[in-house]
């Protein structure tokens, strides 16, 4: 599976760990979960805890020098997973939605799911060109953010534009309003862009706004993940304070 469109053709996924098992099967159930494979060293409560969470799944004992081989990342615990990806669910309406255009480092889109599920926001939306959302870069990102929100791949933002019930906000470096004088409540979709590129002008052209984070002199742009994390909060504070 380390292929995405060997990931997209199989509708599977490879996850690293306890954490995100039970991250897993507590949003999608043990039926998810095809295979389990454990190492052969791994604690005996721990083996236990995990083979009663995916009851069901085929079960693989793993040899310690042979999982290191196997698992994307060393040391992670001794419990690697290969799941099944559920159809993509329907988004809730009336809610927060992040675009993400061309932003192809799994590691920051992988964040950027972990901000959107803990700010509350409806739908991770991943632009064609971005990066993959199953790879497992993106899902260590994430810690299991993946599975509280909606995740969408391969999406075309411009049509996705046309259709969208709310305000597009794009998040621009410079020459936008003052984020923090914005209203950003109601249904909102905030289009973010690679670093360095931004929003493609087709996209860009469909936001009803533009809006910038006020930073100190001399500092130019934050890192798209912590763009992602202030506009989120920034939301989140103010629907707090309407209530």
């Amino acid at each position: 599976m380390e292929s995405a469109a060997a990931r997209r053709e199989a509708r599977m996924a490879v996850l690293e760990g306890n954490h995100l098992l039970e991250s897993c099967v507590a949003a999608w159930g043990a039926e998810a979960v095809d295979t389990l494979m454990l190492r052969e060293d791994l604690p005996e409560a721990l083996a236990q805890r995990m083979h009663g969470l995916a009851h069901g799944a085929t079960l693989v004992c793993v040899a310690t020098a042979a999982f290191e081989r196997l698992s994307p990342v060393a040391g992670e615990g001794g419990v690697l997973s290969l799941v099944r990806i559920p159809d993509e669910r329907p988004i809730r309406p009336g809610g927060l939605e992040l675009w993400l255009d061309g932003i192809q480092d799994p590691g920051n889109a992988g964040g950027i799911v972990r901000t959107a599920a803990a700010a509350g926001a409806h739908a991770v939306v991943f632009g064609a060109g971005s990066a993959d959302p199953w790879s497992a870069k993106c899902l260590r990102g994430a810690m299991g953010g993946h599975f509280f929100c909606a995740v969408v791949r391969d999406e075309d933002l411009s049509a996705r534009a046309r259709s969208y019930e709310g305000r597009l906000m794009a998040a621009v470096a410079s020459g936008g309003k003052d984020l923090y004088g914005t209203d950003l409540s109601g249904p909102l979709a905030i289009l973010l862009g690679a670093e360095g590129r931004g929003l493609s002008p087709s996209l860009a052209s469909k936001a009803s706004l533009a809006v910038q984070i006020p930073m100190a002199g001399g500092t130019e742009s934050l890192n798209v993940g912590a763009a992602a994390a202030v506009l989120c909060f920034e939301r989140l504070r103010q629907l707090r304070g309407r209530r």
